[in-house]
């Protein structure tokens, strides 16, 4: 133990030095003697984004120049996330966490323009869009690849749900949103308003011209209904709170469940979270595909 603690305090001396570089080889040095140590790995994460300050953006937060805004907001969690169980008064926490938010501002545009532009929209992108009813993302939309967008509104063809599991289909009968499954296009063309769109979304593949298969990918930040029961009714959804969770394993198969581990905002900063630990584990718990209720929001929950 005591090692350890020396080589921890080698780390944290190298970042008030400023030798960042340093630090970086520091801690990986000590997740070579100390494997396994999730402190040491929430460590690194820090070390990596100290180290990263006064390059581009991009590179600060892991993602290829082509990433989506939704892409930067969800790294920009997942990197906050990683860095929080340090601590606020850990050395250079503050500071990093400063860093992120200055990137995630610089490459989104909802932070630059105050809201979706025709500019974001691409024919052919499958995006999450608000119903109205709730604040959260709850269906799919692909974007109408002639004509489509104006200055206020898209043209798109809504993702209806198409039911391959009995569940499933007494989830859509019974009018509950279903988000995570097969989903077709349908035939008619609508018109949204700009302020509906959330963010985009990646589908596992296509098959045909119409039929999209949309899943929690592991590292994507979901909610879950809370309290889950197979008898959920429409007037029991709509009251129903939510869990917010990282997707620690994928779903398995058609007829698999997913695995996630829960998440809690951090005390003191509203904006980030952190896995959420019992006696000092991270417990994850197995999930069913309708249980899966929404769709992350890059403005977060």
């Amino acid at each position: 133990m005591e090692a350890l603690k020396a080589a921890i305090q080698n780390v944290k001396d190298k970042i008030l030095e400023e030798d960042y570089a340093a630090a970086t080889s520091a801690v990986e040095d000590a997740r070579t003697a100390f494997p396994n140590l999730p402190d040491l790995g929430h460590l690194a994460v820090l070390c990596g984004v100290l180290h990263l300050s006064g390059l581009d953006w991009h590179r600060l937060l892991r993602l290829p120049p082509s990433a989506s805004p939704s892409d930067v907001a969800l790294r920009h969690l997942l990197l906050s996330s990683e860095i929080a169980p340090l601590g606020l008064d850990f050395s250079g926490a503050s500071q990093a966490f400063a860093l992120l938010d200055e990137a995630r501002s610089a490459l989104t545009t909802r932070h630059r323009r105050g809201g979706w532009t025709a500019e974001d929209l691409v024919p052919g992108q499958i995006w999450a869009v608000r119903d109205g009813s709730v604040r959260f993302p709850r269906r799919y939309v692909e974007v109408v690849n002639w004509g489509s967008v104006t200055d206020s509104e898209a043209s798109v063809f809504f993702l209806e749900p198409h039911p391959t599991r009995d569940e499933e289909m007494r989830w859509v009968e019974e009018g509950l949103p279903l988000v995570c499954g097969m989903f077709r296009a349908s035939k008619e063309i609508a018109r949204i308003e700009l302020s509906m769109f959330s963010h985009r979304v990646s589908c596992d593949h296509k098959l045909g011209k119409s039929f999209y298969r949309i899943r929690p990918k592991k590292g994507e930040i979901w909610a879950i209904y809370a309290d889950w029961s197979g008898d959920l009714g429409v007037v029991d959804q709509a009251n129903c709170a939510y869990r917010v969770v990282e997707i620690a394993s994928e779903f398995e198969g058609e007829e698999g469940e997913a695995t996630v581990a829960g998440l809690v905002e951090v005390e003191g900063c509203r904006t980030f979270f952190e896995r959420e630990t019992c006696d000092g584990f991270r417990p994850t718990r197995r999930v069913s595909r309708v249980e899966t209720a929404l769709l992350a929001s890059d403005s977060g929950f």
